[in-house]
Parts: C-alpha cells; structure tokens; sequence
C-alpha cells in the first residue's frame, strides 16, 4: 500500500561510505544523505536514532526536535528511555526505544 510508505527516507551523513551506498542502490525508493544530522531531522517526522550507546548524548543533544513534529525512535540498545527525553529536550510521549534482535532476524537463537 503506498499510503504506508515515507515520501522520503533521509540518512544521516555520518557513515558517509555506507550512506552513499545505501542511496545509490535505493534512489528509485526515495532515499537520499543529508549535509548533516540537524538537515535529516528538519526533513523528518520520525527519526532513528542508530548509534553507539557511548555516541547517544552528543548526537542527541546536538540536534533541534520540534516537540510537536518529531517522533524520535531510539534503537540504541542500554539507552534509558527518561535519558534520550533529557537529550533530545522531547517529551516523554514523542520518545520510543526499539531493539533490533540481529540474532531473530539471522533465525539464530532462541
């Protein structure tokens, strides 16, 4: 359904080798790098954040959230949920965690 599928997906440049590749093998798909990470937040709704758990603070607090606008999906896996509120100066209504299972994923473990 294409109700159910982002505009845009925009990427931070962080990882600028690996963010390239993803835009180039999914331009058709919408897929694009910013220039920074405040320019991924200002053209997002819902933001992931997908760092090092030593990484979360300064990322974070480095950026402008608009509280009414930005959802902000954490999968940094030891973050405390009270703690990415205070970093992103969001309410606690607009912060989610998620955590990725690469194990399930992979159909290993159990």
């Amino acid at each position: 359904d294409a109700g159910s599928r982002p505009a845009a997906i925009t990427l931070s440049p962080r990882g600028a080798k690996r963010s390239q590749a993803l835009a180039a093998d999914l331009a058709h798909a919408g897929v694009s790098v910013a220039a920074s990470n405040q320019d991924v937040v200002s053209a997002s709704d819902v933001v992931f954040l997908c760092v090092l758990p030593q990484q979360a603070e300064e990322v974070l607090s480095s950026l402008d959230f608009d509280d009414r606008r930005h959802v902000l999906v954490s999968c940094v896996s030891t973050s405390r949920a009270e703690s990415l509120t205070a970093w992103a100066r969001l309410p606690s209504t607009r912060v989610m965690r998620a955590m990725p299972l690469p194990a399930v994923s992979e159909r290993r473990g159990a």
